[in-house]
């Protein structure tokens, strides 16, 4: 039986290649390849896929291992590596997101791989689901096979991958620590999904899990996700509790100035709200200095990053610009209640962080001669 791996809400601005896959870019009926075999069948299969319903898909991704076809047979542990691949893939678009800007938003399931078994495409196509008791094989006609995509998927003309990151995840994946790694970036992703169907107190328990898991932690102590929190990264400047607005209004500030930096005091905060609902609180006790809302946005934002500070330390990535000016940003950005302006904030405070950061290496550039970061 052919399969073909396939993201259809996802579109490339150019393809990607890695050492083990490529993402290639599909086009309905490309004139260059309109009359072969395998352009014929991706036109079949994904023709049944549609962004909005009586529209098929006209362009999506392709993801084919080096070596090989497109349309190709796949067994089930080769199938296994390659939903494996496409959690890189995804979380590697996840970090290239931007927030409040509407052409550069994704969620995870924008990211979403199906892999798709066929005999003939233009009859039918198998479908498998699980089942809390097993699982369920259905061979589905093309008339009754429409897959349509949900409404909480954004509509991209060109989505964002960070090419860097996923070659440097792939390239971590060899090492014996590998397993945090992916099971960190497999709960963030579940926590990432703006799916209707999953609650944001699950989002909340998902995502410090993510953090835990990354850290390899395993006892749920909040001094010990502090502290490796405060390890993974380290901005140029930070923010004291003393000197913060947003902890000044609390109703108890001393609980809060104590600690040495505002993300001390965000990931503590983020940590015992979360505990409230993990243990099935949906209206939780604990007055928390953000509302669940703000601690999804700032961890969706900062996650990528720590993730990226964790490899830089063993040299399978280097650093950007933009991830520095963005590790910078992170303290300043815990100030602000974003979602009153609809994020103006958010990237006048980014923004002014990458002026500040280009100044500083124009003059420093000016005064020896060579250039800076």
């Amino acid at each position: 039986m052919s399969t073909l791996a396939f993201f259809p809400w996802l579109t490339l601005r150019e393809p990607i290649t890695t050492e083990p896959f490529e993402l290639i870019q599909y086009r309905r009926a490309a004139a260059a390849a309109s009359a072969s075999s395998i352009q014929s069948a991706c036109d079949s299969v994904l023709q049944l896929y549609h962004p909005t319903p009586g529209v098929s898909v006209d362009r999506a991704t392709i993801l084919k291992p080096n070596g090989r076809v497109p349309i190709h047979q796949l067994d089930d542990a080769e199938i296994d590596q390659v939903l494996r691949w496409a959690e890189l893939v995804a979380f590697s678009g996840l970090a290239a997101r931007e927030f409040f800007d509407t052409l550069h938003y994704a969620n995870r399931d924008s990211f979403r791989l199906f892999v798709q078994a066929f005999e003939e495409p233009a009859v039918g196509i198998l479908v498998s689901s699980r089942r809390r008791d097993g699982s369920s094989r259905i061979l589905v006609s093309r008339r009754a096979a429409v897959f349509i995509r949900p409404l909480h998927i954004p509509h991209a003309l060109n989505s964002e991958i960070d090419a860097g990151l996923l070659r440097a995840l792939i390239a971590r994946s060899r090492a014996a620590d590998w397993g945090r790694f992916e099971e960190a970036i497999q709960q963030f992703g579940s926590a990432n999904t703006d799916s209707p169907d999953i609650l944001p107190e699950t989002e909340a328990v998902n995502t410090v899990g993510a953090f835990e898991r990354l850290f390899d932690l395993s006892h749920g102590k909040e001094d010990e996700l502090a502290a490796s929190f405060l390890r993974s990264f380290s901005p140029t400047q930070s923010v004291e509790p003393a000197s913060s607005a947003r902890v000044l209004n609390a109703p108890s500030p001393d609980k809060y100035t104590k600690r040495g930096s505002m993300r001390e005091v965000w990931i503590r905060d983020f940590f015992q709200l979360r505990g409230q609902h993990a243990h099935g609180k949906i209206a939780p006790q604990l007055v928390s200095l953000w509302a669940l809302r703000e601690h999804l946005l700032l961890a969706a934002f900062i996650f990528p990053l720590v993730v990226k500070s964790l490899l830089a330390e063993t040299s399978d990535y280097r650093l950007t610009a933009e991830d520095i000016v963005r590790v910078d940003a992170f303290e300043a950005l815990l100030e602000r209640n974003h979602f009153a302006d609809g994020g103006q904030e958010w990237n006048d405070t980014i923004g002014g962080v990458r002026q500040r950061r280009w100044i500083s290496a124009y003059a420093a550039q000016s005064d020896d001669g060579s250039p800076t970061n």
